[in-house]
Protein backbone atom coordinates (compact mmCIF):
# COMPACT_ATOMS: atom_id res chain seq x y z
CA UNK A 1 0.00 0.00 0.00
CA UNK A 2 2.83 2.39 0.86
CA UNK A 3 4.54 1.70 -2.49
CA UNK A 4 1.29 2.38 -4.32
CA UNK A 5 0.82 5.71 -2.55
CA UNK A 6 4.43 6.75 -3.16
CA UNK A 7 4.10 5.83 -6.83
CA UNK A 8 1.29 8.33 -7.28
CA UNK A 9 2.59 11.08 -4.98
CA UNK A 10 4.36 12.70 -7.93
CA UNK A 11 0.96 13.12 -9.60
CA UNK A 12 -0.81 14.93 -6.77
CA UNK A 13 -0.51 14.79 -3.00
CA UNK A 14 -4.30 14.97 -2.52
CA UNK A 15 -4.81 12.03 -4.87
CA UNK A 16 -2.22 10.03 -2.94
CA UNK A 17 -4.07 10.74 0.32
CA UNK A 18 -7.37 9.61 -1.21
CA UNK A 19 -5.73 6.42 -2.48
CA UNK A 20 -4.31 5.73 0.98
CA UNK A 21 -7.74 6.14 2.61
CA UNK A 22 -9.42 4.05 -0.09
CA UNK A 23 -7.01 1.15 0.30
CA UNK A 24 -7.31 1.33 4.09
CA UNK A 25 -11.10 1.15 3.90
CA UNK A 26 -11.01 -1.79 1.49
CA UNK A 27 -8.50 -3.67 3.67
CA UNK A 28 -10.66 -3.18 6.76
CA UNK A 29 -13.75 -4.40 4.92
CA UNK A 30 -11.84 -7.33 3.46
CA UNK A 31 -10.73 -8.57 6.88
CA UNK A 32 -14.22 -8.03 8.28
CA UNK A 33 -16.00 -10.34 5.81
CA UNK A 34 -15.25 -13.86 4.62
CA UNK A 35 -13.42 -14.48 1.36
CA UNK A 36 -14.57 -14.37 -1.44
CA UNK A 37 -17.52 -12.20 -0.44
CA UNK A 38 -15.01 -9.69 0.88
CA UNK A 39 -13.76 -9.30 -2.69
CA UNK A 40 -17.28 -8.60 -3.88
CA UNK A 41 -17.89 -6.04 -1.16
CA UNK A 42 -14.57 -4.34 -1.86
CA UNK A 43 -15.22 -4.36 -5.60
CA UNK A 44 -18.62 -2.70 -5.26
CA UNK A 45 -17.24 0.11 -3.16
CA UNK A 46 -14.09 0.51 -5.20
CA UNK A 47 -16.10 0.78 -8.41
CA UNK A 48 -17.94 3.75 -6.94
CA UNK A 49 -14.89 5.74 -5.83
CA UNK A 50 -13.22 6.22 -9.22
CA UNK A 51 -10.49 8.72 -8.39
CA UNK A 52 -8.85 9.84 -11.62
CA UNK A 53 -5.11 9.17 -11.82
CA UNK A 54 -4.47 9.14 -15.59
CA UNK A 55 -5.80 11.62 -18.13
CA UNK A 56 -4.76 10.82 -21.69
CA UNK A 57 -6.31 12.66 -24.64
CA UNK A 58 -7.15 10.26 -27.43
CA UNK A 59 -10.02 12.20 -29.05
CA UNK A 60 -9.85 15.90 -29.78
CA UNK A 61 -11.61 17.60 -26.90
CA UNK A 62 -12.01 14.39 -24.89
CA UNK A 63 -9.91 12.48 -22.39
CA UNK A 64 -9.52 8.83 -21.57
CA UNK A 65 -9.68 8.67 -17.78
CA UNK A 66 -8.53 5.76 -15.68
CA UNK A 67 -9.59 5.90 -12.05
CA UNK A 68 -8.02 4.05 -9.16
CA UNK A 69 -11.27 2.08 -8.95
CA UNK A 70 -10.57 0.63 -12.41
CA UNK A 71 -7.35 -0.88 -11.11
CA UNK A 72 -9.07 -2.22 -7.99
CA UNK A 73 -11.76 -3.95 -10.06
CA UNK A 74 -9.15 -5.66 -12.23
CA UNK A 75 -7.16 -6.62 -9.12
CA UNK A 76 -10.25 -8.18 -7.52
CA UNK A 77 -10.96 -10.10 -10.73
CA UNK A 78 -7.40 -11.49 -10.73
CA UNK A 79 -7.76 -12.50 -7.08
CA UNK A 80 -11.03 -14.23 -7.86
CA UNK A 81 -9.45 -16.13 -10.76
CA UNK A 82 -6.76 -17.33 -8.35
CA UNK A 83 -9.48 -18.38 -5.92
CA UNK A 84 -11.25 -20.30 -8.70
CA UNK A 85 -8.03 -22.05 -9.70
CA UNK A 86 -7.48 -23.42 -6.18
CA UNK A 87 -11.19 -24.21 -5.68
CA UNK A 88 -12.20 -25.93 -8.94
CA UNK A 89 -15.15 -27.69 -7.26
CA UNK A 90 -17.07 -24.39 -7.00
CA UNK A 91 -19.71 -24.48 -9.79
CA UNK A 92 -19.72 -21.79 -12.44
CA UNK A 93 -22.66 -19.61 -13.45
CA UNK A 94 -24.29 -19.52 -16.85
CA UNK A 95 -24.54 -16.09 -18.45
CA UNK A 96 -28.24 -15.40 -18.97
CA UNK A 97 -27.46 -12.73 -21.55
CA UNK A 98 -24.88 -14.63 -23.58
CA UNK A 99 -26.74 -14.19 -26.92
CA UNK A 100 -26.70 -10.36 -27.04
CA UNK A 101 -23.14 -10.36 -25.68
CA UNK A 102 -21.93 -12.57 -28.54
CA UNK A 103 -23.80 -10.46 -31.10
CA UNK A 104 -22.24 -7.30 -29.73
CA UNK A 105 -18.71 -8.73 -29.80
CA UNK A 106 -19.18 -9.80 -33.42
CA UNK A 107 -20.37 -6.27 -34.27
CA UNK A 108 -17.34 -4.77 -32.50
CA UNK A 109 -14.96 -7.10 -34.34
CA UNK A 110 -16.44 -6.09 -37.70
CA UNK A 111 -16.27 -2.38 -36.82
CA UNK A 112 -12.48 -2.53 -36.32
CA UNK A 113 -12.07 -3.12 -40.06
CA UNK A 114 -13.34 0.37 -41.00
CA UNK A 115 -12.44 2.43 -37.91
CA UNK A 116 -10.70 5.71 -38.72
CA UNK A 117 -8.71 5.56 -35.48
CA UNK A 118 -8.22 1.97 -34.32
CA UNK A 119 -6.38 3.09 -31.19
CA UNK A 120 -9.58 4.78 -29.99
CA UNK A 121 -11.52 1.61 -30.77
CA UNK A 122 -8.96 -0.41 -28.84
CA UNK A 123 -9.15 1.90 -25.79
CA UNK A 124 -12.94 1.73 -25.81
CA UNK A 125 -12.92 -2.04 -26.28
CA UNK A 126 -10.63 -2.42 -23.25
CA UNK A 127 -13.09 -0.36 -21.21
CA UNK A 128 -15.98 -2.57 -22.31
CA UNK A 129 -13.95 -5.70 -21.65
CA UNK A 130 -13.09 -4.61 -18.11
CA UNK A 131 -16.78 -3.87 -17.53
CA UNK A 132 -17.76 -7.29 -18.84
CA UNK A 133 -15.20 -8.94 -16.57
CA UNK A 134 -16.69 -7.02 -13.64
CA UNK A 135 -20.12 -8.33 -14.68
CA UNK A 136 -18.85 -11.92 -14.92
CA UNK A 137 -17.14 -11.52 -11.56
CA UNK A 138 -20.48 -10.61 -9.95
CA UNK A 139 -22.47 -13.47 -11.42
CA UNK A 140 -19.80 -16.05 -10.56
CA UNK A 141 -19.57 -15.02 -6.90
CA UNK A 142 -23.19 -14.49 -5.83
CA UNK A 143 -25.30 -17.61 -5.23
CA UNK A 144 -27.75 -17.11 -2.37
CA UNK A 145 -30.65 -14.81 -1.47
CA UNK A 146 -28.37 -13.21 1.12
CA UNK A 147 -25.96 -12.30 -1.68
CA UNK A 148 -28.79 -10.72 -3.69
CA UNK A 149 -29.75 -8.64 -0.66
CA UNK A 150 -26.12 -7.52 -0.40
CA UNK A 151 -26.24 -6.38 -4.05
CA UNK A 152 -29.53 -4.53 -3.54
CA UNK A 153 -28.34 -2.69 -0.45
CA UNK A 154 -24.96 -2.15 -2.13
CA UNK A 155 -26.86 -0.13 -4.75
CA UNK A 156 -28.46 1.95 -2.00
CA UNK A 157 -25.05 2.43 -0.36
CA UNK A 158 -23.74 3.64 -3.71
CA UNK A 159 -26.64 6.10 -3.92
CA UNK A 160 -25.82 7.42 -0.44
CA UNK A 161 -22.17 7.81 -1.41
CA UNK A 162 -23.12 9.72 -4.56
CA UNK A 163 -25.47 12.03 -2.63
CA UNK A 164 -22.93 12.81 0.08
CA UNK A 165 -20.15 13.40 -2.41
CA UNK A 166 -22.36 15.58 -4.62
CA UNK A 167 -23.59 17.78 -1.77
CA UNK A 168 -20.02 18.34 -0.63
CA UNK A 169 -18.99 19.35 -4.15
CA UNK A 170 -22.03 21.43 -5.20
CA UNK A 171 -20.58 24.68 -6.59
CA UNK A 172 -21.52 28.12 -5.34
CA UNK A 173 -20.25 30.21 -8.22
CA UNK A 174 -20.86 33.91 -8.75
CA UNK A 175 -23.04 33.04 -11.74
CA UNK A 176 -25.18 30.75 -9.60
CA UNK A 177 -25.56 33.39 -6.88
CA UNK A 178 -26.62 35.86 -9.56
CA UNK A 179 -29.39 33.49 -10.62
CA UNK A 180 -28.18 32.82 -14.16
CA UNK A 181 -30.18 29.93 -15.66
CA UNK A 182 -28.39 26.55 -15.40
CA UNK A 183 -25.29 28.18 -13.87
CA UNK A 184 -25.52 26.05 -10.72
CA UNK A 185 -25.95 22.63 -12.33
CA UNK A 186 -24.20 19.98 -10.27
CA UNK A 187 -21.48 18.44 -12.39
CA UNK A 188 -18.57 17.47 -10.18
CA UNK A 189 -19.56 13.94 -9.19
CA UNK A 190 -19.24 12.33 -12.60
CA UNK A 191 -18.52 13.65 -16.07
CA UNK A 192 -21.24 16.31 -15.81
CA UNK A 193 -24.81 16.99 -14.68
CA UNK A 194 -26.30 14.59 -17.23
CA UNK A 195 -23.92 11.88 -16.06
CA UNK A 196 -24.98 12.49 -12.47
CA UNK A 197 -28.67 12.43 -13.44
CA UNK A 198 -28.18 9.16 -15.32
CA UNK A 199 -26.67 7.46 -12.28
CA UNK A 200 -29.28 8.87 -9.88
CA UNK A 201 -32.22 7.56 -11.91
CA UNK A 202 -30.47 4.20 -12.11
CA UNK A 203 -30.03 3.93 -8.32
CA UNK A 204 -33.11 5.70 -6.91
CA UNK A 205 -35.51 2.82 -7.74
CA UNK A 206 -33.63 0.55 -5.33
CA UNK A 207 -34.86 2.64 -2.40
CA UNK A 208 -38.30 1.12 -3.03
CA UNK A 209 -37.13 -2.17 -1.56
CA UNK A 210 -38.16 -0.53 1.71
CA UNK A 211 -41.80 -1.34 0.90
CA UNK A 212 -40.97 -4.94 1.76
CA UNK A 213 -40.04 -4.05 5.36
CA UNK A 214 -42.17 -2.97 8.33
CA UNK A 215 -39.31 -1.33 10.24
CA UNK A 216 -40.29 2.32 10.77
CA UNK A 217 -36.71 3.56 11.28
CA UNK A 218 -35.65 1.94 7.99
CA UNK A 219 -38.61 3.52 6.19
CA UNK A 220 -37.72 6.98 7.50
CA UNK A 221 -34.06 6.57 6.60
CA UNK A 222 -34.90 5.40 3.08
CA UNK A 223 -37.38 8.25 2.63
CA UNK A 224 -34.64 10.74 3.52
CA UNK A 225 -32.28 9.15 1.00
CA UNK A 226 -35.01 9.20 -1.64
CA UNK A 227 -35.87 12.88 -1.05
CA UNK A 228 -32.22 13.98 -1.05
CA UNK A 229 -31.58 12.01 -4.24
CA UNK A 230 -34.63 13.59 -5.88
CA UNK A 231 -33.48 17.07 -4.85
CA UNK A 232 -30.04 16.37 -6.26
CA UNK A 233 -31.65 15.20 -9.50
CA UNK A 234 -33.53 18.50 -9.61
CA UNK A 235 -30.22 20.36 -9.33
CA UNK A 236 -28.91 18.67 -12.49
CA UNK A 237 -31.66 20.26 -14.66
CA UNK A 238 -31.51 17.16 -16.84
CA UNK A 239 -34.68 16.86 -18.93
CA UNK A 240 -34.08 13.23 -19.82
CA UNK A 241 -33.30 12.53 -16.16
CA UNK A 242 -36.62 14.06 -15.10
CA UNK A 243 -38.66 12.17 -17.68
CA UNK A 244 -37.04 8.77 -17.12
CA UNK A 245 -37.30 9.20 -13.34
CA UNK A 246 -41.02 10.05 -13.34
CA UNK A 247 -41.92 7.29 -15.81
CA UNK A 248 -40.02 4.69 -13.77
CA UNK A 249 -41.84 5.90 -10.63
CA UNK A 250 -45.19 5.46 -12.38
CA UNK A 251 -44.25 1.95 -13.52
CA UNK A 252 -43.16 0.94 -10.02
CA UNK A 253 -46.29 2.50 -8.51
CA UNK A 254 -48.52 0.32 -10.70
CA UNK A 255 -46.53 -2.78 -9.72
CA UNK A 256 -46.45 -1.97 -6.00
CA UNK A 257 -50.19 -1.33 -5.92
CA UNK A 258 -50.74 -4.89 -7.15
CA UNK A 259 -48.57 -6.16 -4.30
CA UNK A 260 -49.59 -3.84 -1.48
CA UNK A 261 -53.02 -2.64 -2.54
CA UNK A 262 -52.41 0.74 -0.84
CA UNK A 263 -52.69 3.03 -3.81
CA UNK A 264 -52.98 6.34 -1.93
CA UNK A 265 -49.92 5.78 0.24
CA UNK A 266 -47.76 4.45 -2.56
CA UNK A 267 -48.87 7.15 -5.01
CA UNK A 268 -48.19 9.95 -2.52
CA UNK A 269 -44.69 8.70 -1.84
CA UNK A 270 -43.74 7.64 -5.33
CA UNK A 271 -45.32 10.46 -7.34
CA UNK A 272 -46.13 13.23 -4.86
CA UNK A 273 -42.66 13.78 -3.43
CA UNK A 274 -40.81 13.94 -6.77
CA UNK A 275 -43.43 16.23 -8.35
CA UNK A 276 -43.34 18.50 -5.31
CA UNK A 277 -39.57 18.87 -5.62
CA UNK A 278 -39.15 19.06 -9.39
CA UNK A 279 -42.60 20.12 -10.66
CA UNK A 280 -41.91 23.76 -11.57
CA UNK A 281 -38.33 23.06 -12.57
CA UNK A 282 -39.43 20.17 -14.74
CA UNK A 283 -42.02 22.23 -16.62
CA UNK A 284 -39.63 25.14 -17.17
CA UNK A 285 -36.81 22.89 -18.31
CA UNK A 286 -39.04 20.71 -20.51
CA UNK A 287 -40.46 23.63 -22.49
CA UNK A 288 -36.99 25.09 -23.03
CA UNK A 289 -36.47 22.29 -25.56
CA UNK A 290 -38.12 24.46 -28.23
CA UNK A 291 -36.04 27.57 -27.49
CA UNK A 292 -32.96 26.83 -29.57
CA UNK A 293 -31.52 30.33 -29.10
CA UNK A 294 -31.49 30.01 -25.30
CA UNK A 295 -30.83 26.28 -25.14
CA UNK A 296 -29.06 24.89 -28.23
CA UNK A 297 -28.55 21.42 -26.70
CA UNK A 298 -31.89 20.17 -28.08
CA UNK A 299 -31.02 21.32 -31.60
CA UNK A 300 -27.56 19.76 -31.24
CA UNK A 301 -29.15 16.41 -30.37
CA UNK A 302 -31.31 16.50 -33.49
CA UNK A 303 -28.24 17.21 -35.62
CA UNK A 304 -26.28 14.40 -33.96
CA UNK A 305 -29.13 11.90 -34.38
CA UNK A 306 -29.28 12.68 -38.09
CA UNK A 307 -25.51 12.27 -38.32
CA UNK A 308 -25.77 8.86 -36.63
CA UNK A 309 -28.43 7.71 -39.09
CA UNK A 310 -26.30 8.94 -42.00
CA UNK A 311 -23.27 7.08 -40.62
CA UNK A 312 -25.27 3.88 -40.29
CA UNK A 313 -26.62 4.33 -43.83
CA UNK A 314 -23.05 4.56 -45.13
CA UNK A 315 -21.79 1.53 -43.16
CA UNK A 316 -24.82 -0.62 -42.23
CA UNK A 317 -22.86 -3.86 -41.68
CA UNK A 318 -19.70 -2.70 -39.94
CA UNK A 319 -20.59 0.72 -38.59
CA UNK A 320 -17.98 3.50 -38.55
CA UNK A 321 -15.92 1.87 -35.81
CA UNK A 322 -16.23 1.49 -32.06
CA UNK A 323 -15.70 4.90 -30.42
CA UNK A 324 -15.28 6.54 -33.83
CA UNK A 325 -18.52 8.52 -34.12
CA UNK A 326 -16.43 11.70 -33.74
CA UNK A 327 -14.85 11.07 -37.15
CA UNK A 328 -18.21 10.39 -38.82
CA UNK A 329 -19.73 13.79 -38.00
CA UNK A 330 -19.34 16.70 -40.40
CA UNK A 331 -21.38 19.65 -39.12
CA UNK A 332 -20.58 19.48 -35.39
CA UNK A 333 -17.61 17.52 -34.08
CA UNK A 334 -18.60 15.62 -30.94
CA UNK A 335 -17.69 12.16 -29.65
CA UNK A 336 -21.19 10.71 -29.25
CA UNK A 337 -24.67 11.49 -30.54
CA UNK A 338 -26.57 11.71 -27.21
CA UNK A 339 -28.56 8.59 -28.05
CA UNK A 340 -27.12 5.26 -26.94
CA UNK A 341 -29.16 3.24 -29.43
CA UNK A 342 -28.37 5.34 -32.51
CA UNK A 343 -24.75 5.68 -31.43
CA UNK A 344 -24.34 1.88 -31.11
CA UNK A 345 -26.02 1.41 -34.48
CA UNK A 346 -23.71 3.97 -36.11
CA UNK A 347 -20.49 2.64 -34.56
CA UNK A 348 -21.00 -1.14 -34.64
CA UNK A 349 -23.55 -1.61 -37.43
CA UNK A 350 -26.66 -3.74 -37.49
CA UNK A 351 -25.25 -6.49 -35.24
CA UNK A 352 -24.20 -4.08 -32.50
CA UNK A 353 -27.51 -2.24 -32.62
CA UNK A 354 -29.49 -5.48 -32.74
CA UNK A 355 -27.62 -6.87 -29.74
CA UNK A 356 -28.68 -3.86 -27.66
CA UNK A 357 -32.35 -4.33 -28.60
CA UNK A 358 -32.18 -8.07 -27.87
CA UNK A 359 -30.56 -7.39 -24.47
CA UNK A 360 -33.26 -4.95 -23.36
CA UNK A 361 -36.07 -7.18 -24.63
CA UNK A 362 -34.61 -10.12 -22.69
CA UNK A 363 -34.19 -8.01 -19.53
CA UNK A 364 -37.77 -6.71 -19.48
CA UNK A 365 -39.32 -10.02 -20.55
CA UNK A 366 -37.50 -12.10 -17.93
CA UNK A 367 -38.01 -9.56 -15.13
CA UNK A 368 -41.72 -9.15 -15.94
CA UNK A 369 -42.21 -12.91 -15.98
CA UNK A 370 -40.41 -13.24 -12.64
CA UNK A 371 -42.61 -10.49 -11.17
CA UNK A 372 -45.77 -12.34 -12.23
CA UNK A 373 -44.61 -15.73 -10.98
CA UNK A 374 -43.08 -14.78 -7.62
CA UNK A 375 -45.00 -14.64 -4.36
CA UNK A 376 -44.92 -11.55 -2.17
CA UNK A 377 -41.55 -11.14 -0.49
CA UNK A 378 -38.13 -9.55 -0.82
CA UNK A 379 -37.40 -11.07 -4.22
CA UNK A 380 -40.71 -9.86 -5.70
CA UNK A 381 -40.08 -6.33 -4.42
CA UNK A 382 -36.57 -6.46 -5.86
CA UNK A 383 -38.06 -7.34 -9.26
CA UNK A 384 -40.03 -4.07 -9.04
CA UNK A 385 -36.83 -2.13 -8.28
CA UNK A 386 -34.95 -3.77 -11.16
CA UNK A 387 -37.73 -3.05 -13.64
CA UNK A 388 -37.83 0.57 -12.45
CA UNK A 389 -34.06 0.91 -12.83
CA UNK A 390 -34.05 -0.60 -16.33
CA UNK A 391 -36.96 1.65 -17.31
CA UNK A 392 -34.91 4.67 -16.25
CA UNK A 393 -31.87 3.37 -18.12
CA UNK A 394 -33.81 2.72 -21.34
CA UNK A 395 -35.55 6.11 -21.41
CA UNK A 396 -32.58 8.18 -20.23
CA UNK A 397 -30.34 6.73 -22.94
CA UNK A 398 -32.72 7.83 -25.69
CA UNK A 399 -31.46 11.38 -25.08
CA UNK A 400 -27.99 10.74 -23.70
CA UNK A 401 -25.16 8.22 -23.43
CA UNK A 402 -24.35 8.17 -19.75
CA UNK A 403 -23.00 4.63 -19.29
CA UNK A 404 -21.29 4.13 -22.65
CA UNK A 405 -18.72 6.66 -23.73
CA UNK A 406 -14.96 6.58 -23.75
CA UNK A 407 -14.81 9.60 -21.41
CA UNK A 408 -17.11 8.08 -18.78
CA UNK A 409 -15.35 5.20 -17.06
CA UNK A 410 -17.02 5.72 -13.67
CA UNK A 411 -20.56 5.74 -15.07
CA UNK A 412 -19.96 2.64 -17.18
CA UNK A 413 -19.48 0.42 -14.13
CA UNK A 414 -23.01 1.11 -12.93
CA UNK A 415 -24.45 -0.46 -16.08
CA UNK A 416 -22.40 -3.63 -15.63
CA UNK A 417 -23.28 -3.70 -11.95
CA UNK A 418 -27.00 -3.40 -12.78
CA UNK A 419 -26.72 -6.10 -15.45
CA UNK A 420 -24.84 -8.39 -13.05
CA UNK A 421 -27.43 -7.87 -10.30
CA UNK A 422 -30.20 -8.65 -12.81
CA UNK A 423 -28.46 -11.81 -13.99
CA UNK A 424 -27.90 -13.05 -10.42
CA UNK A 425 -31.54 -12.30 -9.60
CA UNK A 426 -32.80 -14.25 -12.63
CA UNK A 427 -30.55 -17.22 -11.87
CA UNK A 428 -31.86 -17.30 -8.29
CA UNK A 429 -35.49 -17.13 -9.49
CA UNK A 430 -34.81 -20.00 -11.90
CA UNK A 431 -33.34 -22.02 -9.03
CA UNK A 432 -36.42 -21.32 -6.88
CA UNK A 433 -38.71 -22.49 -9.67
CA UNK A 434 -36.66 -25.66 -10.20
CA UNK A 435 -36.83 -26.48 -6.48
CA UNK A 436 -40.60 -25.89 -6.47
CA UNK A 437 -41.08 -28.42 -9.28
CA UNK A 438 -39.22 -31.17 -7.42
Amino acid sequence: MLLCVLAFCHYHLEIAAKIFLTISLILVLTFTFDFPRALVFATIFASILAYVIVDERILLGYSFRVGFADLIVLLQICMFLIYRSVNPEKPGAKDVFVVPMVLFLIGVALSFSVATDRSVSFYYFCLLLSGYLFYRFIILVFNTEQDIKLLAFGSIAALVFVIVRAFVLIPATAQARAGIFLANRTGFVFSGPNGLAGILVLLLPFTFIVFHYRNLALKILMAVVFILGTYLLMRTYSRNGYISFIVSMLVMTAMLVRIKGKFVFVALFVIGVPMMLIGATFIMRLFSVTMFQLDPSALLRLIMWKSALNAFGSFPITGVGLGNFYYATRIVKIGFCHNFYLNTLAETGILGGLSLVVLLIMVFYKLSRAYRQLNDGFIKHLSVCLIGSWTSFSLNHIFDQVCFFIDRTAEMKFFWFLLGTTCVFLMYVRRLQSEALK
